[in-house]
């Protein structure tokens, strides 16, 4: 009885390692291929103009108060830390709903982060640069995330629920 509670608390801790590492490299394909130009030419730099302008006395609890890394500490949050969890945030929200009910279709992962990532720029108060960029902003998001959701089915997806099929058994 002991060896299966153990062996079934190191298939949870597995899992739970897998479904993160698989987030953070579908997050760094959706990075890779939103910021590149590959699906839209101007959204790459219209989310970095955005990103620059992001108030950074918001995020104050970052900076610590005795170092004066004020310029090192809001070029890493504006550059990096943000943009990742803009990304990051909308595929583990998928990721933890495949989880939970054990969905191994590609065509979730893919239409359910494109349809999250969709959301994302209404939630951050993000504008394009010109009204007619609308569309091809949300298309190419939209591209993205199903790009992202592809890469975190590949990865991992396939294998959704099996910790509730484990404890069904």
């Amino acid at each position: 009885m002991v060896v299966r509670w153990l062996g079934f608390f190191l298939l949870v801790i597995g899992r739970i390692l897998e479904i993160v590492a698989s987030t953070g490299v579908a997050a760094l394909s959706a990075m890779i291929v939103g910021s590149s130009g590959l699906v839209n030419t101007n959204l790459a730099s219209a989310v970095f103009r955005y990103s620059t302008t992001l108030n950074r006395e918001a995020f104050a609890v970052l900076e610590h108060p005795f170092l004066n890394f004020d310029r090192l500490q809001g070029a890493i949050w504006q550059v990096w830390l943000m943009p990742a969890a803009i990304w990051v945030v909308p595929i583990a929200g998928i990721a933890i709903i495949g989880e939970l009910f054990g969905l191994q279709r590609w065509a979730f992962y893919s239409i359910g982060t494109a349809a999250a990532l969709c959301s994302v720029p209404g939630l951050v108060g993000f504008i394009p640069p010109t009204p007619g960029d609308v569309v091809l902003l949300f298309i190419g998001v939209a591209c993205t995330g199903a790009i992202a959701g592809l890469v975190y089915w590949l990865i991992t997806g396939r294998q959704a629920g099996l910790i509730v099929r484990s404890l069904k058994q």
